[in-house]
């Protein structure tokens, strides 16, 4: 994937004039790195965030290296008489890599935040599919396709996200250094697609994100703790029946919290096991309210420094 791009390129990829783009790098709305003669160049991540946060299309996705996303624009729910939900569960289902990728991408540069994605259209469809296996002796091939094709849309959207440490608008020594958020699965925890998602609505939120994956013992949170400093520790538990104890996770809770983390759990397996007990935990039941929470953590950091 290209790295950097001319403000003609990005001018032909949005279908505006380079006089415009360049007045609004000029006033700051579009963040430009200098080459060392002087030319201005828009990193891929900073055109993106720029194209979606001001409404424009993106009528050359081949110049941003992007997969084209006219087949994603004829199949939108309010053409086709079908949820998105709906959409999504057909193409995965049937195995459309390509689609489901566009379809992603394109609802993400329309401005869907990436937690209303995976909580709504992402979220519905992979639990439908996982209901496959009871009906057909297919059912669990077609899941696990569905679930590398969601991994691999997942990991192509993390890249497309600003990044804190994308060069800004102001002298690079007076940009402070992003907090860390770091996280995984516990030990027994077989999901991969939970902490892919969680990395993703972390980034946007302004994290640099630590992904420790699946089936990580409490010892190495640690380790990663004392090597990273992060601000916020995360602990998905979906895999049914394996929620740890609670008095193991008040435990890693008190060794962050010395560590200056915050540690947060969420997932199915939690709930499952401590809905409506008082279990003393920061704990999140979609990603929504986790970026909510990780955003508020942002924001008492500003406000203590």
């Amino acid at each position: 994937m290209k790295t950097n791009l001319s403000p003609k390129d990005l001018a032909l990829a949005v279908g505006v004039s380079e006089s415009s783009l360049k007045r609004w790098a000029d006033d700051g709305r579009l963040r430009v790195i200098r080459t060392a003669g002087g030319h201005r160049r828009i990193p891929i991540h900073e055109a993106i965030r720029f194209a979606r946060e001001s409404n424009l299309e993106i009528v050359r996705p081949d110049i941003l290296d992007l997969p084209d996303l006219r087949p994603a624009r004829g199949v939108r729910p309010s053409q086709s008489g079908n949820p998105l939900e709906e959409v999504l569960y057909v193409k995965l289902k049937d195995g459309q890599s390509q689609e489901v990728r566009a379809m992603l991408l394109d609802l993400y540069l329309n401005g869907r935040d990436m937690a209303e994605i995976f909580d709504g259209p992402v979220r519905v469809a992979m639990q439908r599919l996982g209901e496959l296996w009871r009906h057909s002796d297919a059912g669990i091939f077609i899941e696990h396709r569905a679930t590398d094709i969601v991994i691999q849309s997942i990991n192509f959207l993390r890249s497309l996200i600003t990044r804190p440490e994308d060069p800004a608008p102001r002298p690079a020594a007076r940009v402070p250094a992003p907090p860390v958020a770091l996280g995984g699965g516990p030990t027994g925890e077989a999901s991969l697609i939970s902490s892919l998602m969680i990395c993703c609505v972390l980034a946007e939120a302004g994290y640099r994100d630590v992904n420790l994956g699946p089936d990580t013992p409490h010892a190495s949170f640690l380790a990663a703790a004392d090597h990273y400093h992060p601000r916020l520790v995360w602990l998905s538990c979906t895999h049914p029946g394996n929620a740890p104890e609670l008095e193991e996770l008040h435990q890693l809770r008190d060794q962050l919290r010395d560590r200056g983390a915050a540690l947060v759990v969420g997932g199915r397996a939690f709930d499952e096991a401590y809905s409506g007990q008082d279990h003393g935990l920061d704990h999140f039941t979609a990603l929504g309210p986790l970026v909510d929470y990780a955003r508020r953590l942002l924001a008492d950091g500003e406000t203590r420094n």
